[in-house]
């Protein structure tokens, strides 16, 4: 029997922090990007509730980022380079204040790994019982914490067969290919622009692990884009 599978984005896991947006989605447009911080609260959040919500609000900025960096792809793919040199510098704004977000963290929350993306699948055969939901959010601030392993513990807990589909961004590398790019267009080098965006793409930690699932299982998987 083929294995049917169904993608549940961590709309499940993680509600809309991550998932729900593309880690490259190439509609992004110009002008000043929002500020990257969390939002201001009414009450007193617990130093845990305020880690929990810079993970999403860095998440959030970093696909933001990848988006315009894809656009300025765009542009150097039409020969734009006034178009593509106004989005990445919209990138370079918004990887700037994620990196000033993170050196105001404490140490053991600055790592230079941001979580962008992260997405479960589950055999469609599987039941998802309410007890099963409650298991699968509850591992939601681990995927928001780039925490993979714990994440993927708390699936093989389950004992049910899924894979789990994570994006990671190198925030460091991230900033210093957009700035090569942004210097390569000002000399007017399109290629030289190209490739340190194709390295930005490429620099992307992307990892599919499954769990519970035989090898025959694995190669019926879907090919995760």
């Amino acid at each position: 029997m083929v294995m049917n599978w169904n993608k549940l984005r961590l709309v499940l896991v993680l509600g809309s922090a991550i998932g729900v947006t593309s880690v490259v989605a190439y509609g992004a447009r110009g002008g000043k990007p929002a500020p990257v911080e969390p939002h201001a609260q009414s009450v007193q959040l617990s130093a845990e509730q305020i880690a929990a919500q810079r993970t999403v609000v860095l998440a959030q900025a970093g696909r933001s980022a990848m988006s315009y960096i894809g656009a300025a792809q765009h542009g150097i793919d039409s020969n734009d380079g006034e178009l593509a040199e106004k989005y990445l510098e919209t990138a370079r704004d918004i990887l700037g204040q994620m990196q000033g977000v993170l050196a105001s963290a404490a140490a053991s929350e600055s790592d230079d790994l941001v979580p962008i993306f992260a997405q479960l699948g589950i055999a469609q055969d599987v039941e998802v019982t309410d007890e099963l939901k409650g298991k699968l959010h509850a591992l939601g601030p681990h995927a928001l914490k780039g925490e993979h392993d714990k994440v993927l513990d708390g699936l093989k807990a389950t004992g049910i067969g899924a894979s789990y589909t994570y994006v990671d961004l190198p925030l460091a590398n991230t900033m210093a290919q957009v700035k090569l790019a942004l210097e390569a267009l000002e000399s007017g080098k399109f290629e030289a622009a190209r490739e340190a965006i194709d390295a930005a793409h490429g620099g992307l930690v992307t990892e599919t692990v499954t769990v519970g699932m035989t090898p025959e299982k694995k190669e019926e998987l879907p090919t995760h884009s």
